[in-house]
């Protein structure tokens, strides 16, 4: 049997934060049926898929973006399937129905008759402690050498992957893959329920660390509540306020936020805004789709040259999405900073 696991992520900021009379979606009816379907097959491995969609003024879902997945169309066409059967009440500004956007993960679990699908199967644990133990004595030849026949062959369940990718972001690391390190540091984030809470926190502190490094303080803040609510983790609150601290005076310290990144195959780049003009210069390779996705509208910015184009304030939480060719490289900047960091943290 299977079942599907849904996961709200990034959730939009309460009404009280607006100044606006602006009012969130609000799931209605959910018709999914409530029974597991059963596996279609004997194959261990489970999937999972991040997206963002859209819900329009009539409660409507849509306009589908993935964002990172473990490669599987079934998985995204279920996943949409899933969505397709919600019915929400649209989000609403002064009174009138508007288009808004959430962001998405749905993991696919198996569990089998009289066994389980959960932990490390005794190959997987055997090639780990391998790979680890080869990383640990810098022997990087080893390591890089098991690592791919770890995740294609052996990396089966969400907690195989989920440590796998923190063994490729450990190996990336050693050898300064710096955008390989940032996808597979990424995945075992987005996959940080299933690891280990001390393996899940030390990923998540090298992936703060990351977005400290390239100015992306608001994924930072985001970052470092998904480290205060962690299941096993307990993060005071002074290490909390410390942190957060650190981050808002990063943040208020830069003249402007200037972002290098790399497009990987397949995956969306995304950034919450944390200012009103926004720029992209792309130095190699080709982007396809250019989408600011906020709380009130969905606007598509595929045809728009974004040379300090102006977008809507901080009261419209937006999100900025990017895909291309993999290796593309461009430059972000950000002027006009928003004068408030603190709902960023939530």
């Amino acid at each position: 049997m299977k079942r599907l696991l849904a996961i709200l992520l990034l959730t939009t900021l309460s009404q009280a934060i607006h100044a606006r009379n602006y009012t969130e979606i609000e799931l209605v009816k959910d018709n999914n049926s409530s029974v597991p379907d059963a596996t279609s097959n004997k194959s261990k491995r489970e999937g999972w898929v991040l997206l963002h969609y859209a819900v329009d003024e009539k409660g409507k879902t849509g306009n589908y973006l993935v964002i990172d997945s473990n490669n599987s169309e079934t998985y995204l066409s279920k996943t949409i399937k899933h969505l397709e059967n919600l019915e929400f009440k649209p989000a609403t500004l002064d009174g009138k129905p508007v288009a808004s956007s959430r962001f998405y993960i749905m993991q696919f679990e198996k569990a089998f008759f009289q066994s389980n699908n959960n932990g490390m199967s005794r190959a997987f644990n055997r090639r780990y402690n391998k790979i680890s133990d080869a990383l640990a004595n810098n022997r990087l030849d080893d390591a890089s050498a098991n690592l791919q026949e770890l995740r294609d062959d052996y990396a089966k369940n969400l907690t195989e992957q989920a440590l796998s990718a923190w063994l490729h972001a450990l190996y990336y690391y050693a050898v300064q893959d710096w955008y390989a390190y940032r996808d597979a540091t990424q995945v075992a984030f987005y996959l940080r329920d299933s690891l280990p809470a001390h393996i899940s926190m030390q990923n998540i502190q090298n992936l703060m660390q990351w977005q400290m490094y390239k100015k992306n303080y608001s994924g930072a803040a985001y970052t470092l509540g998904a480290l205060n609510r962690l299941e096993g983790v307990s993060l005071t609150e002074e290490a909390f306020n410390k942190s957060k601290q650190d981050i808002s005076n990063a943040f208020y310290k830069e003249p402007l936020i200037k972002i290098d990144s790399q497009l990987s195959a397949n995956n969306a780049w995304f950034y919450r805004l944390t200012g009103s003009n926004i720029s992209i210069d792309v130095h190699q390779g080709k982007i396809h789709t250019k989408s600011l996705r906020c709380n009130d509208a969905i606007i598509d910015l595929s045809d728009v040259e974004l040379n300090e184009f102006k977008a809507p304030n901080a009261e419209s939480e937006c999100f900025l999405f990017v895909k291309g060719d993999a290796g593309t490289q461009f430059t972000y900047t950000e002027k006009e900073q928003y004068e408030n960091l603190a709902p960023y943290f939530e």
